[in-house]
């Protein structure tokens, strides 16, 4: 087992995105070792002292739940070893909780920056595993490290809470997604079919936003090339992603280097890498 890294409370690092830090739903907490028990567990605190308990989600739960700041604070004077999230079924997001997919300081599988390459994910508090944030409703299971997978997964909807670190990936710097809540992909549902069963809600955002809307009108890539020249490769991220989705569906996936050739002029080009990256979610979400 790997120690716990020292320092998980976001700041040095980087922050979680604002819409997760609006939320009235943050905790403190702690490692406590249990007699038998290899791992520490991460112990839920409420800022005014005491472990979370009773029923998630009553009115006692949330009237004891505090702001992102609040709990930071708390956290560093309390000489707490972080913070972390209620997940309450009325903030609409999904967690995606991997455990020991990576080495620390290494890289996630390709199959995990597949899911991740279109929102914030951040580094777990043991170095080795990966968190991301989705819009939507996924419920909550749970699979664990056997002979057959190489990581445990477990999925946030409703209940429990989750550690934040503010710790990001590389993925999520590189693509600008540290403020990003994308909804929750077809790829993404299809995952976790593959890890807890079929019967999955299917809460799927289509991310070619004119599929089924919008016949390709048979541009060539002089003429795509001519049109992105009026654009402004600078513009804002959901602009950029939509013109990129754009190219995609006029190209039927085949005109990458148009968009790259033309989002390199912008002054927050990620680079090719990044882009080949976002580029293939569209083709995996297409409808």
């Amino acid at each position: 087992m790997t120690d716990p890294q020292p320092n998980h409370i976001p700041g040095p690092n980087g922050l979680p995105p604002v819409e997760l830090r609006e939320l009235k739903g943050w905790l403190l907490w702690r490692y406590e070792k249990r007699p038998g028990e290899a791992k520490p567990r991460k112990v839920p605190h409420y800022i005014s002292g005491g472990r979370r308990h009773g029923k998630q989600g009553s009115p006692e739960d949330r009237a004891k739940l505090a702001t992102f700041s609040e709990a930071s604070t708390a956290a560093i004077a309390g000489g707490f070893d972080g913070v972390g999230l209620a997940m309450l079924p009325d903030w609409g997001l999904v967690a995606l909780d991997v455990d020991q997919c990576m080495e620390i300081g290494g890289a996630p599988p390709a199959e995990l920056l597949a899911l991740i390459c279109q929102s914030y994910a951040e580094i777990s508090p043991s170095g080795t595993g990966i968190r991301a944030f989705f819009r939507g409703d996924l419920e909550n299971s749970k699979s664990s490290r056997d002979a057959e997978h190489a990581y445990g997964v477990e999925v946030f909807s409703s209940s429990g809470f989750v550690t934040v670190t503010g710790n990001h990936c590389s993925v999520t710097t590189m693509l600008d997604l540290e403020d990003t809540i994308a909804p929750v992909s077809k790829a993404l549902v299809d995952f976790c079919t593959s890890r807890f069963g079929p019967n999955r809600p299917q809460s799927v955002a289509n991310d070619d936003f004119m599929t089924g809307h919008e016949p390709r009108i048979g541009l060539t890539d002089p003429q795509i090339t001519e049109y992105l020249s009026d654009l402004d490769p600078g513009m804002g991220r959901d602009d950029w992603i939509r013109v990129g989705m754009a190219v995609h569906h006029e190209t039927e996936g085949e005109g990458f280097d148009l968009w790259d050739d033309w989002s390199s002029d912008g002054h927050q080009y990620p680079g090719p890498e990044a882009l080949q990256l976002q580029w293939g979610s569209f083709d995996r979400d297409r409808g």
